[in-house]
């Protein structure tokens, strides 16, 4: 056959239309294999995102358990410490104990909480939850976490506690309104932080929607 015949065979209808056909099923398979690799695309990002929002969501519960029980132990003991006398020796021996022990595992918990922090909420919020040194800070005044406002007040406490076992020792008027300010400090500032970390977590909640519904 020459190259004209084979020309005239190629351009006859008949050749066309077996061309757009092969053209046609090559393309629309492309095109359906791209979709697909799309939405698994989409898909597998969802379940990634989604697992790390059920993460974040666990943290926070947890950590606002935490945060919630060791300060109502603070305030069970600012109670105890500015009206004695409603509490029997048996009474305050248990809220200090009580006490200590949210204390003790409030400061073990706290660097993988500021880890966890940083890695499922947001960069920043481990400095938000224990800046520098602050913990370790004698005679803080001016706290920039929450573990600091939480320092703070347990030194208050504690050296109220440990002045109250002195029989002869008595707290001071301002011994006793500065506990009871810082109290009232630690609490907004564990609101506040709280607040955040719950505002976080909703705005990923937020980000992934589209990522469900395409």
């Amino acid at each position: 056959m020459d190259r004209e015949k084979l020309w005239q065979s190629l351009n006859s209808d008949l050749s066309r239309l077996i061309v757009g056909f092969v053209l046609t099923t090559v393309i629309g398979g492309l095109l359906t294999q791209w979709y697909q690799d799309r939405n698994w695309l989409r898909q597998s990002q969802f379940e990634y995102e989604k697992r790390q929002l059920d993460e974040a969501q666990k943290f926070v519960e947890k950590l606002s358990t935490s945060v919630s029980l060791h300060l109502w132990n603070t305030r069970e003991m600012e109670i105890l410490l500015t009206t004695p006398s409603l509490f029997t020796e048996a009474d305050t021996e248990r809220i200090w104990a009580a006490f200590k022990e949210t204390r003790n595992k409030w400061y073990m918990d706290l660097p993988v909480n500021q880890s966890k922090a940083n890695l499922l909420l947001a960069p920043g919020m481990k400095e938000l939850l224990r800046a520098n040194n602050e913990t370790s800070t004698d005679n803080l005044s001016d706290p920039k976490s929450l573990a600091g406002f939480f320092a703070v007040a347990e030194q208050d406490v504690t050296k109220m506690m440990n002045c109250m076992r002195q029989k002869p020792c008595q707290p001071t008027t301002d011994d006793i309104n500065r506990m009871r300010a810082n109290v009232d400090r630690l609490e907004q500032a564990a609101t506040q932080f709280m607040e955040q970390a719950s505002n976080l977590v909703y705005h990923k909640a937020v980000e992934i929607e589209p990522l469900k519904s395409e």
